[in-house]
């Protein structure tokens, strides 16, 4: 297309002698300006299409971590309410001088009991949001409902993550303390006698009534 102009321009500066010099020199500067304006669209086209492909990208990646996450909150909540809850009611009931309650698996209530449930925190999948974050590239969400949405959601497990974190009590370090699972006693008595070795009966009671509450 430059070539055409150019010749096109040529011709018609050969037409007149005496503006020959000067047309030609703005006829240059003009396929100049026409050629940076044709590089300008297409560089501008290459660059938008490259923009939503890293979108697509993004978006894909986005979706996958959200997938984990679902699935490792569902075995989280699963296992709290399967087994922490459970040791955490067998446990309430020999504090409450019931040892007839369970003679056996006392161990296996302890180690339920002091499931960290909150520990999903530490599991969460956020390589894409902090990659996009931190590489400027959020600009790139072109829905700002889903962008926003997006900022939305991770910071809502911060916060919330944050404080629990704050709310969490020492009973889980405590019972690792106190107890002994790889030893053969397994029955309530064992569990008294180890409680009253340490000298530990009021403390694992308190740390044990803060892991129910926010259980």
């Amino acid at each position: 297309m430059i070539n055409f102009f150019r010749k096109t321009r040529r011709k018609l500066a050969d037409d007149n002698k005496f503006f020959k010099y000067s047309r030609y020199a703005i006829g240059e500067i003009l396929l100049v300006v026409i050629g940076i304006l044709i590089a300008l669209s297409i560089n501008n086209w290459n660059q938008v299409q490259s923009n939503k492909q890293l979108e697509r990208n993004y978006l894909k990646n986005f979706q996958l971590d959200l997938k984990t996450d679902s699935l490792c909150i569902a075995r989280n909540y699963e296992t709290l309410d399967n087994e922490k809850k459970v040791g955490l009611k067998l446990i309430n009931k020999l504090l409450d001088s019931h040892p007839s309650c369970c003679q056996d698996s006392i161990k296996t209530a302890i180690a339920n009991s002091s499931f960290l449930w909150w520990a999903i925190h530490h599991v969460r999948s956020k390589a894409t949001f902090n990659e996009i974050v931190s590489s400027g590239n959020l600009r790139l969400i072109s829905n700002s409902n889903l962008r926003v949405a997006i900022i939305e959601y991770y910071a809502y497990w911060d916060h919330a993550y944050e404080r629990q974190e704050q709310r969490k009590s020492n009973y889980a370090n405590l019972t690792y303390k106190l107890f002994d699972l790889e030893t053969k006693e397994d029955n309530a008595e064992w569990f008294y006698k180890m409680l009253r070795q340490n000298n530990a009966e009021l403390e694992f009671k308190k740390e044990f009534r803060h892991e129910v509450r926010y259980a």
